[in-house]
């Protein structure tokens, strides 16, 4: 095949078709339990309102509380990789191999998605994730509520508590009992359990099977969906409330992957040194902390 400006532009054409179409099929860990949010700046910043007052019965004027804001910011970060392809890879490529390489570029930005969400759940127990808008870690043994009596501290981590029934159980029965600042119950109950590869196979003993070893059935069933993140380390474990307006992380996207062929064919410099042809992709986000009380998790070894 002759390699001119016309085989290039449907190479292109194809190119960015195949990149497409791979990340409207991909399903990233990162979008069954975060947040996710259009972003249009460098940096965008949340203001967390304090919790919206219970309804009271009606006597007299209607009761009005200030809502309460403690900002937090996210930064945007931009990604990028790429390949260079051959002219003879592109001309005698028959079975589309340059084609799905390119799909590869897609998933690949995807995937630093879930690695930075990852990251910052390998990390929530400790600084290098960053600190929640309360000024506490993700996962922590104080964060604070309202009560009647004053603050109290509440906990979402279960220490070094390695996964079985009993604290999968204890795990669901904290975040039940997590409170807002105005000492009202928050309705959270997990959506998900988050594991990497050390348990994976205990976590489909406890929410997959049927009956237990003793015979019993088993409760836990579906209560709960399974997340499997191979960058999760060592057995760290996490129940997600994805159910409510904000989760435990949020993923800020200001630009979605997107496909770039940077040359201009035969008279490009690159292909004028080296005869290669240059493809890319690029996608501009930002990961950060949500709110506390939608996530519970164990620090285990």
């Amino acid at each position: 095949m002759l390699i001119n400006r016309d085989k290039l532009a449907g190479a292109y054409i194809n190119f960015n078709t195949r990149f497409n179409k791979a990340l409207a099929e991909a399903k990233p860990k990162y979008e069954q339990i975060c947040s996710v949010f259009p972003s249009d700046s460098p940096v965008e910043q949340y203001n967390w309102l304090g919790a919206v007052p219970k309804m009271k019965l009606w006597v007299g004027d209607r009761e009005l509380q200030k809502l309460v804001a403690e900002k937090y910011s996210i930064n945007n970060y931009d990604w990028a990789n790429g390949i260079e392809v051959s002219r003879d890879d592109l001309r005698d490529d028959k079975l589309g191999l340059t084609g799905n390489r390119v799909a590869d570029l897609a998933n690949q930005g995807l995937k630093a998605i879930d690695s930075e969400v990852a990251y910052k759940l390998n990390n929530a127990f400790a600084a290098p994730a960053g600190l929640t808008y309360d000024g506490q870690f993700l996962i922590d043994s104080d964060h604070t509520a309202s009560t009647e009596s004053g603050q109290t501290a509440q906990s979402n981590t279960a220490g070094t508590t390695a996964l079985s029934d009993t604290s999968f159980n204890a795990g669901i029965a904290a975040m039940m009992a997590f409170k807002d600042n105005n000492g009202e119950p928050m309705d959270i109950f997990p959506t998900h359990l988050v594991v990497g590869p050390a348990t994976w196979n205990l976590a489909r003993t406890i929410i997959q099977q049927t009956t237990k070893a003793s015979g019993e059935s088993n409760l836990n069933q579906s209560i709960v969906q399974l997340v499997v993140m191979p960058r999760i380390t060592l057995g760290k474990w996490f129940l997600i409330d994805a159910s409510q307006g904000v989760g435990p992380i949020i993923v800020q996207i200001r630009q979605q992957p997107t496909f770039r062929e940077p040359n201009l064919g035969e008279n490009s410099l690159e292909f004028f040194y080296r005869r290669n042809f240059l493809y890319g992709a690029d996608l501009t986000f930002g990961v950060g902390l949500g709110m506390w009380q939608t996530i519970y998790g164990s620090n285990a070894a």
